[in-house]
């Protein structure tokens, strides 16, 4: 599992669409809606993306209503991040994918072959 702090609480995910929050108090809560196996999520505002396999994202409004994102590559992404604007997510071949909507993905950099960014 990864975990974050994103919007006052943290938020964990893992393998096989696995997604908790905690806000510090009582327990944690599963979020349903992903089936895929997560590496790391980010946040601007209310709207998550979550970093997956095979060049795939996903987006979700407030942990709910996720959507996959194709990416051109088959990279497997580990690790994303944002800014107050802007999403970057890196990973295999080290690649950078970066988008201000979470929707809107640019490759920054990429260079194929073995070598993968493993957090940012």
């Amino acid at each position: 599992m990864h975990e974050r702090y994103l919007n006052g609480q943290f938020v964990a995910v893992g393998g096989n669409g696995a997604m908790m929050t905690w806000t510090g108090t009582g327990s944690w809560t599963q979020v349903t809606g992903v089936n895929r196996s997560l590496r790391d999520i980010a946040a601007i505002g209310t709207t998550y993306v979550a970093a997956t396999d095979n060049g795939v994202l996903v987006k979700g409004d407030s942990l709910a209503n996720w959507q996959v994102i194709n990416l051109p590559t088959y990279a497997a992404h580990f690790g994303i991040a944002a800014s107050s604007t802007n999403f970057a997510s890196v990973g295999s071949g080290m690649e950078i994918w970066t988008s201000s909507d979470a929707t809107n993905w640019a490759s920054r950099y990429g260079r194929g072959g073995l070598w993968r960014f493993g957090a940012v």
